[in-house]
């Protein structure tokens, strides 16, 4: 522990920083519509076209799911984190904008592969900061204040969130290091790439949603996460069993 303390040192010195904080350890959340072109970041390019986007599972489109979940009265779905650290920062065109940090414990990713394969790892690895910057660009658009203690006093309302930064406290020759993702220098830029991350979140509660209407556990797709054991479990699910028994 003591060695990710002086790494975190060595990558930035609290006394001689650059940056302003502004908000640390600050709930954001917000009640995303589960149409993203009724959402803060809606323009006039998605990757949801003017058809509805692509079928998926079941030959429905992202646009026409959303519709079937809205006639059910469930418009909205709530989304929400902590981020660790907001900063005012001056970029090297002269603009000021906001930096989202976030620290991590674990180790930075090894960027020692080609630049699709390195860019892939980038958008991976920044997914979560992107939904939080998500939130905190729907909160700025609905005026909702980020922070609310009393050291969390300026108002940063309007001002555009542009860097995410993830902090790794290690790697893998043992050091520091600090990855950064620009979301862009304009609006529509940033719009742009955060409504792929809304279509994303809507895309992943709108297949939930339906898997529970269904009120069969093995529709589940199984995940493939090493420590979980749903994929393990789920195949024991067998009709006429427990779950799915009628009472006599």
């Amino acid at each position: 522990a003591l060695g990710l303390v002086d790494n975190y040192f060595a990558m930035e010195d609290p006394a001689a920083m650059t940056l302003d904080p502004v908000r640390r350890e600050t709930w954001v959340r917000s009640k995303l519509t589960v149409d993203p072109m009724r959402g803060a970041t809606a323009g006039e390019t998605s990757s949801v076209d003017a058809d509805g986007g692509a079928p998926v599972e079941g030959g429905a489109s992202l646009s026409e799911r959303a519709e079937r979940l809205r006639m059910a009265s469930n418009s909205t779905v709530l989304v929400r984190g902590i981020v660790d650290r907001l900063d005012l920062a001056r970029f090297d065109d002269g603009s000021i904008g906001l930096v989202l940090s976030d620290y991590k414990t674990g180790k930075a990713p090894d960027l020692k592969y080609g630049p699709a394969t390195n860019r892939r790892i980038m958008e991976e690895k920044f997914w979560q900061l992107k939904v939080y910057a998500l939130l905190i660009r729907e909160m700025d658009s609905a005026k909702v204040k980020i922070g609310t203690s009393p050291t969390e006093n300026l108002d940063i309302a309007g001002t555009p969130l542009r860097m995410l930064r993830l902090m790794y406290l290690t790697s893998p020759d043992g050091s520091g290091r600090t990855l950064e993702y620009d979301l862009g220098r304009t609006e529509k830029e940033r719009d742009a790439s955060l409504r792929t991350i809304h279509e994303d979140i809507v895309d992943t509660w709108l297949s939930l949603h339906e898997d529970v209407m269904t009120g069969s556990p093995t529709t589940f797709r199984h995940c493939d996460r090493p420590f979980c054991d749903c994929h393990v479990i789920r195949p024991f699910f067998k009709e006429g069993s427990l779950w799915n028994k009628k009472e006599s």
